[in-house]
């Protein structure tokens, strides 16, 4: 069990999903973490409705 977590994480590391900032998109959110560096942004593109989450992506980077 312990190989496939490690394996999993490893392809998400090389591959990562959703990771990048669309363009157009509806609604942006940034974060970070001053203690430690971590910092993180998403971007979300919305139905015409402005109801639903149709796309979302990601940009960060970790201190750990």
């Amino acid at each position: 069990m312990d190989n496939l977590y490690r394996d999993f994480i490893l392809e998400h590391y090389r591959s990562p999903h959703n990771q990048g900032v669309l363009d157009p998109h509806d609604l942006q959110y940034a974060d970070s973490n001053p203690t430690c560096g971590d910092e993180m942004s998403m971007t979300l593109r919305l139905d015409a409705a402005k109801e639903r989450v149709t796309d979302v992506a990601f940009t960060g980077r970790g201190c750990a």
